[in-house]
């Protein structure tokens, strides 16, 4: 995952290694002149390692530097960075970067030095080999008479700066060159390909691409194709996506094939051991003008796309997340919410409202963040979809040990704070306000998963819009979800529907512990898709054990040591394996033989041929989505019925990150599952997410 897994990760990484021990930085002045110093900055990568290019391609982040003078940021210049190799993992993901030894030439204005004393350097890089790890250097110098004295001077003859500083890419026009973009509109999807040919190179150099893409802030690249080569000329193409919604402001894809303003691109072009720099201004699209009638109809009216005003959005949200209170995903805490409130029965209004706002301020601060996460992947360019923190290993782990922890107090190994404000039984304790804020975040971690009635299309307009509807959305789905304490802090007297505290409550909380056990196993099933069983043999039930012996014995261990073990054990284990062990795979192969794996090409096969589909499009971390198997498609009536009528069954499992699934959610106006799909008579129906064997006759 490109962009959240190493933001999710990076905490971990950070604590178990530091990536500046695979990477040597340094600096040196280089071909200086009267106005302008030059900097050469030296990377010399440990074996096998590597950093990242402009343009890291599917995964990484590109390397940052940042010039202060005297505490104050300056604005420098740089020449083109040397021309990137290409790494390729399994041939599905690209990258670019650089191993061995680069260098970056940097320049400053001597007029910025003047009168300064003292500059630094601040270098932010990904140094990756079957795992990746941040790394950060800080380079200084001292400023005298407008000249820098680095203290880190590179270890390099002049000769070598030389050959590095001549291998540049070097700017070239390529009259003989074609270069432009063809677009295809459908009532689904905008494809867009860039199309190249050149008689001025007719070989690429061997282990790479002919084009190397720079970044641009309208369209990311996919990976290059490449036709065998002719004799007197090089072609191929490039399919593109358009990104410019993600912009500030947004930039719409184009409605017509006249482009204003024009796109820009450049591109590193490699001649066998030379290297050009490229740059094309295309400022018109080949291909169909307006959708051709013909696809109008391939989308049926069934799909939910969102047309309603902000208002009707925001009361879905809200609906939506009152719902979610009923949904499967949380009924193992529900019933801990409603412990809660029990104990709460004897509180003042007062107490009661304090506890209540505290369980809700957790929840809602908890969805803004979410919020917060999904804008910053949207302005990266990456496919979001509700509940893809699940697909994160370590995310999945981290939630298996906090449950852990919670089902290990419930069965009476240790005492904390539950959102009634004491502790469990008859023994009284002062009030914790972090113990009720962690229950709404721990129920709003364990609502996600899930959509509800209401929930999608307000999700779907969100995710569309701008990022202030998305926080408003995300707040008022919040606000749903909490609104049941909220109700009883306004109206106590909803209390009274409830049981009488008691010593049965004692009882109580091992059914609770039960529900909690049952939620672990879950979640650790859920980890064994993400992650090779053998591997978490080795890693998280060790730490299993470790933790329950630190409970176990805390009257003989201080907790200070206990909890800064656990600590280390946690980013150890964490950092280095779950990270190297995660599958990004499209999906998991469904052991049922009655149904088939979902591909996107299914969907132009069938409504090419009018044949009949269903679509189920599920995942091990939607509990909604096991609740419908168990109640509905895996039942004998419902595969009676498919037989009779010829219905092929398949199932897209989203489970692990699947570009393909997400893609062709959005493109639905979807961005949660479950969601149920029926392509008949040329058309793709969308059938909702709850299911009843009525309602699929129907559709049958």
């Amino acid at each position: 995952m490109k962009f959240f897994i190493i933001l999710a990760q990076f905490a971990l990484l950070t604590l178990a290694q530091d990536g500046s021990q695979y990477v040597d930085v340094s600096i040196s002045d280089f071909q200086s002149s009267s106005t302008i110093q030059q900097n050469a900055i030296k990377f010399n990568h440990t074996e096998h390692w590597h950093t990242y290019w402009k343009n890291s391609g599917d995964s990484g982040l590109p390397t940052e530097f940042s010039y202060s003078i005297d505490g104050k940021k300056i604005a420098h210049q740089e020449s083109e960075w040397q021309t990137p190799k290409l790494y390729k993992e399994d041939e599905e993901i690209w990258t670019y970067g650089y191993s061995d030894t680069t260098y970056f030439f940097h320049q400053i204005e001597k007029s910025l030095l003047s009168s300064a004393k003292n500059i630094k350097l601040s270098i932010k890089y990904l140094v990756c080999k079957e795992i990746c790890i941040p790394g950060k250097k800080e380079l200084s110098g001292s400023i005298a008479n407008s000249k820098i004295t680095w203290n880190a001077t590179a270890k390099h003859t002049d000769q070598e700066l030389q050959s590095a500083f001549g291998s540049l890419p070097t700017p070239i026009e390529l009259t003989d060159s074609e270069f432009h973009i063809e677009v295809k509109r459908g009532s689904q999807d905008n494809t867009l390909d860039l199309f190249f040919k050149s008689t001025k190179f007719t070989k690429k150099k061997k282990g790479s691409v002919f084009l190397l893409p720079l970044p641009s802030p309208v369209v990311s690249f996919k990976h290059e194709k490449t036709p065998p080569l002719k004799a007197r000329w090089i072609e191929g193409h490039i399919p593109l996506d358009w990104i410019g919604q993600y912009n500030e402001p947004e930039i719409a894809f184009p409605t017509s094939n006249k482009l204003n303003p024009p796109l820009e691109f450049k591109f590193i072009i490699q001649n066998k051991n030379k290297s050009y720099i490229v740059s094309r201004t295309i400022s018109k699209l080949v291909g169909s003008s307006t959708v051709k009638k013909k696809n109008e109809n391939i989308v049926s009216k069934n799909n939910p796309t969102p047309s309603y005003s902000l208002g009707i959005i925001l009361l879905m949200a809200l609906l939506g997340g009152l719902i979610l209170n009923l949904m499967p995903c949380v009924l193992p805490v529900i019933s801990i919410k409603l412990f809660g409130l029990i104990k709460s029965k004897k509180s003042t209004r007062a107490q009661l409202f304090k506890h209540n706002l505290l369980y809700s301020l957790g929840v809602i601060s908890t969805l803004m963040a979410l919020a917060l996460v999904i804008i910053a992947l949207k302005t990266s360019g990456e496919q979001v979809g509700w509940g893809f923190q699940l697909q994160s290993p370590t995310f999945v782990a981290i939630i298996c040990l906090i449950i852990f922890v919670m089902t290990l107090n419930f069965f009476g190994l240790f005492e904390f704070m539950t959102p009634g404000g004491s502790k469990l039984g008859n023994v009284k304790t002062q009030d914790s306000p972090f113990e009720d804020f962690f229950a709404g975040v721990l129920t709003t971690i364990l609502s996600t998963p899930c959509s509800a009635p209401f929930l999608g299309s307000a999700l779907a307009f969100a995710l569309t819009s701008d990022t202030f509807t998305i926080l408003l959305v995300f707040f008022c789905i919040g606000l749903g979800l909490s609104s049941p304490f909220l109700l009883t802090s306004v109206f106590p007297g909803l209390l009274n529907i409830l049981p009488k505290p008691g010593m049965w409550m004692e009882k109580f909380k091992y059914f609770l512990g039960l529900t909690l056990l049952l939620t672990l196993i879950w979640l650790m099933d859920l980890l064994h898709s993400l992650v090779d069983s053998s591997h978490l043999i080795s890693t998280i039930y060790p730490l299993f054990a470790f933790i329950f012996f630190i409970f176990f014995s805390r009257k003989y261990i201080s907790k200070s040591i206990g909890l800064l073990i656990a600590l280390l054990a946690i980013s150890g284990y964490f950092g280095f394996s779950f990270y190297n062990n995660y599958s990004e795979s499209s999906s998991i192969t469904s052991t049922n033989t009655d149904w088939k794996t979902w591909t996107p090409e299914i969907n132009e096969q069938y409504l090419q041929s009018n044949k009949t589909a269903f679509i189920d499009f599920t995942a091990k971390w939607c509990l909604t989505c096991q609740v419908n198997k168990k109640l509905v498609l895996h039942t004998d009536d419902f595969y009676k019925n498919a037989n009779e009528k010829g219905i092929e069954l398949f199932q897209a499992d989203w489970t692990r990150k699947d570009s393909k699934i997400t893609k062709f959610l959005e493109e639905n106006n979807l961005v949660g599952i479950p969601a149920y799909f029926l392509i008949k008579d040329g058309q793709l129906h969308f059938l909702g997410e709850t299911i009843t064997i009525g309602k699929l006759n129907e559709f049958f």
